[in-house]
């Protein structure tokens, strides 16, 4: 069985909480010392546009990474839901800050007896109340998209296939060819192999170019539609087993 590199979930990046939260967090002292309205309001408005821009920074996030992990799937990738969904909860625990923000504006809104402090203390629940339904809207949809990964069979993918070709190709000839991974780009995923030539091609451009151009003709003959599916890498020849 062919091993290949663990599919990185990171490789796009998160958005980023702390800008919201510090907005959040600046708006919970204010009220909590009592601030006049005119500085809170203010910073509710500006907590409100973070949150909005947030939430809409995290479905695009999420719903890429969903996208991302299908094409890969597709693309010959080994990929299994389970373990990209613990990977999901291990990392992104959005839910556990807004919980805590939730809790303490609650409690101080339970202490509150002024109204304007009340109304204040309202509008912020009912902002982070929407984020977080819209966190958990989005938390259902990638757990949805990725159950479709279980349903796709990467041994049937042409990558796959033109990886196995290749990697039979370079046994043949010695070429010590080790499967690293898949190099995504665009949502396309190419196979990667290293191998190590003999030092005397190895030294020589034209004759390793020579060596590597067989090989693809090799796989042509075999199977048009997959040779050029995978990348070669060449190592130094003294890394060579």
């Amino acid at each position: 069985m062919v091993q290949l590199a663990s599919y990185d979930l990171g490789s796009l990046e998160a958005p980023s909480l702390e800008a919201p939260v510090a907005t959040m967090q600046r708006v919970l002292t204010l009220i909590h010392d009592k601030a006049p309205s005119d500085e809170i309001d203010p910073e509710l408005a500006e907590m409100e546009h973070r949150a909005t821009a947030f939430g809409i920074a995290f479905e695009a996030w999420a719903m890429g990474m969903v996208e991302q992990a299908l094409s890969a799937a597709r693309g010959g990738v080994p990929l299994k839901s389970e373990t990209l969904l613990a990977k999901w909860e291990e990392q992104h625990r959005y839910g556990l800050t807004f919980k805590a923000l939730l809790q303490t504006a609650r409690r101080l809104k339970s202490l509150s007896k002024e109204p304007a402090l009340r109304a204040s203390l309202k509008r912020f629940v009912d902002i982070l109340e929407k984020l977080n339904s819209g966190q958990r809207q989005i938390e259902t949809r990638v757990r949805e998209g990725l159950a479709f990964l279980d349903t796709i069979d990467p041994l049937d993918a042409p990558e796959r296939k033109s990886l196995l070709l290749y990697l039979a190709a370079l046994k043949r000839r010695n070429l010590h060819p080790e499967p690293t991974g898949f190099f995504m780009m665009d949502g396309v995923s190419t196979p990667v192999i290293k191998a190590c030539p003999p030092p005397a091609l190895a030294e020589d451009p034209a004759l390793l170019l020579r060596l590597e151009d067989d090989i693809h003709d090799e796989i042509e003959a075999l199977a048009p539609g997959l040779v050029g599916l995978t990348v070669i890498r060449w190592n130094d020849a003294n890394h060579a087993e």
